[in-house]
């Protein structure tokens, strides 16, 4: 099965981000900020804003 990943205006402490990956279990979500992946970091998913 062929997913197409889906483009959502998130954000982070102000700062827009891609959302990596989801842990559902410990509701945390690998993100970075967009145009600059070597940021990658951990945090929890109630930190984050969808616009």
């Amino acid at each position: 099965m062929f997913r197409i990943p889906v483009m959502a205006n998130v954000t982070y402490k102000g700062t827009p981000v891609y959302i990596q990956h989801v842990n559902n279990d410990s509701e945390t979500a690998r993100i970075f900020p967009l145009g600059d992946s070597q940021k990658e970091h951990t945090v929890q998913v109630s930190d984050l804003i969808e616009h």
